[in-house]
């Protein structure tokens, strides 16, 4: 996210790069103000930048992180579930930059608090 609350349509992608092995970094930019929309950016850039895909053939890759209380961790037991909990109220990444379901790969971890 930028600083700005929304990005002119020819500023949403200011860097491509592809390489031989099928992988290609792509940097899409969005103002606070705007709704991300990965799959859309991603269909605007292959019509006006030539960027070869196939949207059924593409993966995302997500991180998640599971916090787990325990009881050494040197705080009271409700303010450990107080975190959970209010951790557990972030919207889900897939939802928010509009992904498909069935292409989201989710890599997580466990940390204990």
């Amino acid at each position: 996210m930028l600083v700005v609350p929304r990005i002119k349509a020819d500023d949403v992608f200011p860097a491509f790069s592809a390489s031989p092995e099928r992988f290609a970094r792509l940097e899409i930019r969005f103002g606070f103000m705007d709704e991300p929309n990965v799959t859309k950016a991603l269909a605007v850039c292959k019509k006006k930048a030539g960027f070869k895909f196939e949207i059924m053939q593409t993966s995302f890759y997500l991180g998640r992180r599971t916090l787990i209380a325990n009881s050494n961790s040197g705080l009271p037991w409700w303010q450990d579930d107080l975190y959970i909990a209010l951790a557990g109220l972030v919207i889900d990444p897939s939802a928010y930059f509009k992904l498909s379901a069935h292409r989201v790969v989710e890599i997580g971890e466990q940390v204990i608090i």
